[in-house]
């Protein structure tokens, strides 16, 4: 029953709206219109397949999609974050090369939509393969604007030495910055965004501590974007 339902139910019309993507989901000669905070077509598909097992357990289509609507990201995936007037930041747990590379991708439509630019505040972890570092730094630079390096978990690694080791894949190095403690860095990222920019702030996602020589320190990153754009409001 399932798979039958789910061959008749489809997302059309997708687009990017302000603050996330609106579609039009098709069952038959039914349609329901459908706007989210999620972004990304993995996203889309995600939904569709919810709607059509919940459609295909009884449920009427337009109910689902009123549903759906509701329905927040998974904490630190496609993250959206921020309220009209502000820059708006998106926490990703992305930490490979490919991930980058798929998430500033998804991302572009929303920042082109917007009318500025892509920032991306990115580290990488410490004592994990060394050679996807300067990689993330050529996959951040191919599609963002503005680059901010910055720590991940450097655990037992001097986190200057990482972000070096990063520099090396930038064409142009000059025009990255570099900001080693991650709460500065995604403070001054968010501070220094203008209203239509785009920020991302890429590697940790739903992690509630960064470790540091041995000791897990608490750090969120929802909290401190939280923290900066609070702080952007009171400085306007």
């Amino acid at each position: 029953v399932l798979k039958q339902a789910s061959q008749h139910i489809q997302a059309v019309h997708m687009k990017y709206a302000n603050r996330g993507m609106q579609f039009e989901i098709k069952q038959g000669d039914r349609s329901a219109s459908l706007e989210t905070t999620m972004v990304g077509d993995y996203n889309v598909s995600n939904l569709t397949g919810v709607i059509a097992c919940l459609c295909a357990l009884g449920h009427r289509l337009d109910d689902v999609a009123q549903a759906c609507r509701n329905l927040p990201a998974i904490p630190g995936r496609m993250e959206l974050l921020g309220v009209a007037g502000d820059p708006l930041v998106v926490i990703d747990f992305a930490h490979t090369p490919d991930a980058i590379e798929k998430t500033l991708r998804a991302l572009q439509p929303l920042a082109a939509l917007r009318g500025g630019d892509m920032i991306c505040v990115l580290g990488c972890g410490g004592d994990r393969d060394k050679s996807k570092r300067p990689l993330m730094a050529a996959a951040a630079e191919m599609y963002a604007q503005q680059i901010v390096l910055t720590s991940d978990n450097p655990r037992s690694e001097d986190p200057t030495a990482i972000l070096q080791d990063m520099y090396a894949g930038l064409k142009k190095p000059q025009s990255a910055r570099t900001v080693v403690d991650r709460a500065q860095a995604i403070a001054e990222a968010v501070q220094h965004a203008r209203p239509n920019d785009l920020v991302l702030i890429a590697g940790k996602g739903h992690e509630t501590y960064q470790e540091i020589l041995g000791v897990k320190y608490p750090f969120s990153d929802q909290s401190h974007v939280q923290q900066a754009i609070l702080h952007r409001s009171m400085h306007v």
